[in-house]
């Protein structure tokens, strides 16, 4: 045992200036196609294939069949709280900035209102909204964006999984769902929702998905991770990088 300890304590050292880091991770996950998503009980997506492709880089490779697929309102609050957490993917906002630990960019995302064609619906501003039902995700960055600017927290149906905000928006109980917008329409098709009857009536904010980790980990291993990312993004001699092929992937 003392040789094994030994023989490792001289390959970390081997590796100077670089420090050795080894975490047993949890990685919790929402429902959010291409980017993250479950099909035949696999979880998969652009977001699951990256954080691979960057644990893998940095010594630390993960499992991505223990990935869990959550509630978004747990998946925060769980990686905010439990040490050796992860998120897989959150939009970065000033408002989470000191929350967690943060890698990325990742993916540029489109936070908007979402609802059905032709319905004589106008909203300019976020407080327009509030002539119409509509409906959030609890605790996500389209509704911390919408009531900052400006939109009543008291007239908005708060629920806890996209799919319920879906399936309302389809039957006509909610007017407007706040959401990402391509990953409302891939959602859609999953749900047998025929996407192109919807549209986009006021974009909330352009922002960009982000891997969260919690405060626990060690700053150095958190600069690793976002080097190997810029590596990943880096072309080769076609042209193409390794992010490249894992968007074309998932974007077809």
């Amino acid at each position: 045992m003392i040789n094994v300890l030994c023989c490792l304590l001289t390959f970390c050292f081997c590796l100077a200036p670089s420090v050795c880091f080894s975490y047993d991770i949890q990685v919790l996950g929402n429902t959010l196609p291409p980017l993250k998503f479950q099909r035949k009980g696999k979880v998969q997506g652009i977001m699951v294939d990256v954080l691979a492709e960057i644990m893998e880089d940095v010594g630390n490779p993960i499992d991505p069949t223990s990935i869990q697929m959550v509630g978004w309102a747990r998946a925060y609050e769980d990686t905010t709280t439990m040490p050796g957490y992860v998120l897989l993917g959150a939009a970065f906002t000033e408002e989470r900035k000191d929350q967690l630990k943060w890698v990325g960019p990742v993916y540029p995302l489109q936070l908007a209102l979402i609802g059905k064609q032709n319905r004589n619906i106008v909203v300019e501003t976020a407080s327009d909204a509030s002539k119409y039902v509509v409906g959030t995700l609890l605790n996500s960055a389209p509704e911390q964006l919408l009531f900052k600017q400006g939109f009543p927290p008291d007239k908005v149906y708060r629920i806890p999984k996209t799919e319920f905000g879906l399936r309302m928006l389809a039957d006509g109980r909610l007017d407007l769902l706040a959401y990402a917008a391509i990953p409302s329409f891939h959602m859609m098709e999953e749900l047998g929702i025929d996407p192109t009857m919807y549209q986009v009536y006021y974009v909330i904010k352009e922002v960009d998905l982000y891997f969260g980790f919690n405060k626990s980990f060690d700053d150095q291993f958190i600069s690793k991770l976002n080097t190997a990312l810029e590596k990943l993004k880096i072309p080769d001699e076609n042209g193409t990088s390794e992010y490249d092929r894992i968007l074309k992937k998932y974007l077809k």
